[in-house]
C-alpha cells in the first residue's frame, strides 16, 4: 500500500524507511522491532505534543474560577526546575526531540546552551569539577525532584480538605505521560 506524500514522509521521517517500509507498504505486523520501534516513536511524540497542552486544563480552570487556591507553587516551582535540568541535559547530548520535547530553533538552543551552560560551569565548581559531569547528576536529581514536588501539593491538599482548583485531567495526563515514559526509556535502553 502506497500512502499519499504528505503522510509517507512524515511518516518515514518518524519510523525509517526500513520499518516504513516493513509495516505500511508489506503489511509485515510480525516485524516485532520495528513495531516496538513505532509504538516508541509515537509515544514520544504523544508525550512530546502532551507536555504542550498538559497544563492548558489547569489554566482555563484557575482562570474560570479566578483562584488558584488548592494549587501549589511549590510543586510548579520545582517541576518546572526539573523540566529545565532534562531540557538542558537532553539537547547538550543531541538527544532526538522525540525523547525529551522542548523547542528545536537554532536561536532557542543557542540561547538555552549558554545559559545551561554559564549555569553548569558554575555549580560543576562547587560540586563536580566538570560540566557533563555536573549536568549527569542534575539529570539523575531530576527523578528526586519530580517525587518530591508532588509534597507540597499532598500537603495542600490535606490542610485545605480537598483539591481546589487543581484540575485531575492534569494530574492523570502526568501519570499517562510518565508511563508512557518508562515505556520508551526502557525500550531505547535495550
Amino acid at each position: 500500500m502506497q500512502l499519499p506524500f504528505f503522510l509517507k514522509k512524515p511518516a518515514v521521517a518518524i519510523i525509517g524507511d526500513t520499518c516504513y517500509t516493513s509495516l505500511i507498504e508489506d503489511f509485515n505486523y510480525r516485524d516485532v522491532p520495528c513495531i516496538k520501534y513505532a509504538i516508541s516513536k509515537g509515544l514520544g511524540f504523544g508525550i512530546v505534543a502532551g507536555g504542550a497542552i498538559v497544563k492548558v486544563p489547569q489554566i482555563i480552570k484557575i482562570i474560570s474560577a479566578r483562584s488558584a487556591v488548592g494549587v501549589s507553587l511549590s510543586s510548579y516551582m520545582l517541576e518546572t526546575l526539573a523540566c529545565v535540568i532534562s531540557l538542558a541535559y537532553n539537547i547538550r547530548q543531541n538527544n532526538p526531540l522525540s525523547t525529551y520535547g522542548g523547542h528545536s530553533s537554532s536561536q532557542f538552543r543557542t540561547w538555552l546552551s549558554w545559559n545551561t551552560t554559564a549555569f553548569v560551569v558554575l555549580s560543576s565548581f562547587l560540586f563536580l569539577g566538570n560540566i557533563l559531569g555536573a549536568l549527569a547528576f542534575l539529570q539523575a536529581a531530576t527523578i528526586p525532584i519530580n517525587l518530591f514536588s508532588k509534597v507540597p501539593q499532598i500537603i495542600e491538599n490535606y490542610k485545605n480538605g480537598s483539591t481546589g482548583q487543581l484540575a485531575a485531567f492534569t494530574v492523570f495526563n502526568y501519570f499517562a505521560g510518565s508511563l508512557a515514559r518508562v515505556y520508551t526509556t526502557f525500550d531505547r535502553s535495550r
